[in-house]
């Protein structure tokens, strides 16, 4: 063995190295070098090289090895379970920009959570839910294996998505898109100071303030009410009473059944 010369001769082979030589049980080892030889196959390297179950690997960064995976930190090249992978940040979990989750690469620009198998990204651009990706600009939340994205903070109330102050709400698979404050009381979505409201799959559009009462849909101050199934325009106050729509006005007090 010739260390820190030209020519090296190992089980009757010519090796030519421009650096330093080591042989480690039997395999000729350059560290750091120009030739190497593994198991009889010849590798030109620029950087370290290491060998991981008889595979030679370069890397530029550091490298390690968890449990038999070859995993590089702050470096460009990472190769898990056998599939190769570029990537220019550093590889970690919490925060990271390369996450291998059931065998499949995800990269995200943001933090990343893993909550029951379930990945987040809380605030991130990517997020995989049960196999399907998702782009979010915002804040990210599971619910019953459905991901809702708000730019407000979030509530769950016995299994009922609120939002509050928020700018986008789920309730039951519908959709509803709300600037105020949302409430919930007993089962019926209650906008305060907001402009739309959804109460039993119905549709019901306020200026005002908006309040209910077991049974019937209260506006105070407001426009427009929709009571069993009818739209009333009023310019004063709106009361239900069993059923019946009253109206204060400036003059008198009207009664209209229905």
């Amino acid at each position: 063995v010739v260390v820190a010369g030209d020519l090296v001769v190992v089980d009757g082979t010519a090796v030519v190295v421009a650096g330093d030589l080591v042989v480690v049980q039997g395999v000729l080892v350059v560290v750091p070098g120009a030739l190497v030889v593994v198991e009889g196959t010849a590798v030109v390297v620029a950087g370290d090289l290491v060998v991981v179950d008889g595979t030679a690997v370069v890397v530029e960064g550091n490298l390690v090895v968890v449990q038999g995976t070859l995993v590089v930190v702050a470096g460009d090249f990472v190769v898990v379970k056998g599939t190769a992978v570029v990537e220019a940040g550093d590889l970690e979990v919490v925060p990271g920009t390369l996450v291998v989750v059931k065998g499949t690469a995800v990269v995200v620009a943001g933090d990343l959570v893993v909550v029951q198998g379930v990945l987040v990204v809380v605030p991130g651009a990517l997020v995989v839910v049960e196999g399907t990706a998702v782009v979010v600009a915002g804040d990210l939340v599971v619910v019953d294996g459905t991901a809702v994205v708000v730019e407000g903070n979030l509530v769950v109330v016995q299994g009922t998505l609120v939002v509050v102050p928020g700018a986008l709400v789920v309730i039951e698979g519908a959709a509803v898109v709300e600037a105020g404050d949302f409430v919930v009381v007993e089962g019926a979505l209650v906008v305060v100071l907001g402009p739309t409201v959804v109460v039993a799959g119905t549709a019901v559009v306020v200026i005002g303030d908006l309040v209910v009462v077991p049974g019937g849909l209260v506006v105070v101050l407001g426009a427009t009410v929709v009571v069993a199934g009818t739209a009333v325009v009023v310019a004063g106050n709106v009361v239900v009473v069993q059923g019946a729509l009253v109206v204060e006005g400036a003059c008198c007090l009207q009664r209209m059944e229905g």
